[in-house]
């Protein structure tokens, strides 16, 4: 949910707007103007910005011909003309508020004709109360409008001095409403399995840092992606021409070669780079050429040999990569890679854990992206799901490992095919790697809690696993809610939904998990996985305290599953360092009752229908 701004005055404009106005449902604005020049600079600006102009439907069109002049603009933006009273800028925005394209609204004020910049403010603030869209305004000028910006503002809707800063106002509301949008999608699945032998890239770090080393060989470094399920391009170490030339008879040509030292960061750069290598002969020159090349650059760097690996055939290069703030922790990158990295900046940054929702946004946010979805120039759509892969694989490696400070796979080649990761270079934190780093403090977010994971058995002997939901669990949780009967559904929520919308059920599996667990039990029924319960600890603003519930679907009562989730409650209750538990419930639920005094909840009427139980951890 965060928006990015590039000035303070947007800061403030933007929080303004958040807290006032509702958010609009699509880019899509109507300008209303009584000048057609304040109206196309609005609309220049907009499109700059990525929004688009709302298309009027033939319905708002012949509504507007019946209350407009003749030679009125026809189209978005809608000048109404330099002689607009405030009547006509009243009856223009009525008509449009009911345009469906509409996702919000901007009016652009002139001092130019005969409406009174007062009686117009208020004319607009009485269509737009109560629409439940987002309305803008700007009124130019100075002394003259200062009376109606004053009544904007003591009526909850924003106004700017000009059109470029409602509009931009506009855009960063736009923004947020599609970032919540994009936090509430349902990812698919991304089966990550954890790496067969961490202890053995443990170890890598250690032994580089015992040499004296921060920065760990293409070599090590691709060891790490290839636990983490990365596919790279295999490499050979040689240490002299022959060896070069035998390697590279073996594996077919044409080959790359690079120099293989810890002391070189950026091989093309000193050019320890070759590619396309066609011939043994070419392989020995290319050898003597690269060592060459980096002692005539870099005489004391340490030098392993050259690495000789096949050239893969890709459509396109790019990064991915993970660097550290001091404030918000290792946060990862995509864009154009290879040697392009730099002259283009075509970056998107993320932060960890990333799942296949977030890692598709990440790749939508480049300008790359483009050329993936639609081919260019004769070449391949790209295998968009191998680097959405790649990308939750790599947002695992980066949260496992506190020690890496900066990672990048750069070239990673992509084609139609898949991915593969042509280059990798880890540079180490070594002070981290000394004092042993508590798990996630380098990261902003909390990722998955597996440790809340736990196997139980039911009084019928079936076996449940309580677990943390997940985004992923959305479609799981609707059937779910689905099988509450009313009478269930009103003693969990003191009240029943009768519409069970996206909304609702993805509120309980997008969650910060620093901040909130959501429990679910999870069993397997003829063969299908289903939810059969829900539980849910918030933690209070003071830290301390949290608020929990349980509530089981009525297929599944009477199991002891209800007082199982509680149970569990508890236990991650006091792991999270919580000193009470507390929850609300109808003082009718006779169930929830008794199952909580016996856990040694204490209860207390707060009125004639609701009980409040607390428990001191």
């Amino acid at each position: 949910g965060v928006v990015r701004v590039e000035t303070i005055s947007d800061l403030f404009s933007c929080s303004e707007i958040l807290a006032t106005q509702p958010l609009p449902k699509s880019p899509n604005l109507v300008i209303i103007t009584n000048a057609g020049g304040a109206g196309v600079m609005a609309a220049d600006a907009l499109i700059l910005r990525g929004g688009d102009l709302a298309r009027l439907s033939e319905k708002t069109v012949e509504e507007l011909e019946r209350v407009l002049p003749y030679y009125w603009s026809r189209s978005n933006p809608i000048d109404i003309c330099e002689d607009a009273t405030a009547e006509r800028f009243r009856k223009a925005a009525e008509i449009c508020l009911k345009d469906p394209g509409a996702g919000g609204f901007l009016v652009l004020y002139t001092p130019i004709g005969e409406a009174d910049p007062t009686e117009t403010a208020k004319a607009i603030i009485e269509v737009f109360k109560g629409s439940g869209k987002p309305v803008l305004t700007c009124w130019l000028g100075e002394k003259e409008v200062r009376e109606a910006r004053e009544i904007f503002r003591k009526n909850r809707i924003p106004t700017y001095p000009t059109p470029e800063e409602a509009v931009a106002a506009f855009m960063h509301m736009y923004q947020y409403a599609r970032n919540i949008e994009i936090l509430y999608e349902v990812p698919e699945e991304i089966k990550l399995s954890p790496p067969s032998d961490k202890m053995r890239l443990k170890n890598i770090i250690k032994r580089a840092v015992d040499e004296g080393r921060f920065t760990l060989t293409e070599f090590e470094s691709k060891e790490f992606l290839k636990e983490y399920g990365i596919q790279v391009s295999e490499t050979y170490v040689a240490k002299n021409p022959a060896e070069a030339a035998e390697i590279a008879s073996k594996i077919g040509f044409p080959v790359a070669m690079k120099v293989l030292s810890p002391d070189i960061t950026h091989k093309m750069d000193v050019g320890g780079v070759i590619l396309n290598i066609y011939s043994e002969a070419q392989v020995k020159n290319c050898f003597l050429q690269i060592i060459g090349n980096v002692k005539s650059q870099y005489p004391n760097a340490k030098i392993y040999g050259v690495t000789v690996q096949p050239m893969h055939p890709r459509d396109y290069e790019v990064i991915i990569g993970s660097k550290r703030d001091p404030v918000f922790g290792s946060f990862i990158i995509f864009g154009s890679g290879g040697v392009s990295v730099d002259l283009f900046r075509d970056i998107a940054i993320g932060f960890p854990p990333l799942n296949q929702t977030l890692a598709r946004r990440m790749i939508e946010r480049t300008k790359v992206y483009k050329a993936f979805s639609g081919g260019f120039k004769g070449l391949s759509l790209a295998n968009l799901r191998s680097i959405e892969e790649a990308l939750v694989r790599f947002s695992q490696l980066v949260i496992d490992f506190p020690e890496i400070d900066e990672v990048d796979i750069n070239p990673l080649a992509v084609s139609s095919n898949g991915i593969i990761a042509l280059d990798a270079r880890i540079i180490v934190d070594v002070e981290k790697v000394r004092s042993e780093p508590k798990p996630y403090e380098h990261i902003i977010i909390r990722p998955y809690p597996t440790k809340y994971i736990s196997e139980r058995t039911l009084r019928d002997e079936s076996k449940v696993t309580l677990r943390p939901a997940r985004p992923e669990d959305e479609p799981l949780l609707i059937e779910l809610f689905r099988a509450f009967s009313a009478e269930t559904m009103r003693l969990r929520f003191f009240r029943v939904m009768k519409e069970i919308d996206h909304y609702v059920t993805a509120r309980y599996c997008n969650i910060d998990y620093s901040r909130e667990i959501t429990i679910v039990a999870e069993t397997e029924i003829n063969g299908k996985k289903r939810l059969i319960g829900m539980a849910n600890l918030i933690i209070q603003p003071d830290g301390n305290n949290s608020e929990i519930s349980v509530v089981v679907g009525d297929p599944w009562q009477n199991k002891g599953l209800g007082s199982i989730m509680i149970d569990h409650l508890i236990e991650v209750g006091r792991d999270m360092g919580q000193k009470k538990l507390f929850g609300e419930f109808l003082a009718e639920n006779k169930k929830v009752f008794h199952i909580l005094q016996k856990k040694g909840f204490e209860i207390r009427r707060i009125d004639k229908e609701t009980c409040i139980a607390t428990l001191n951890l």
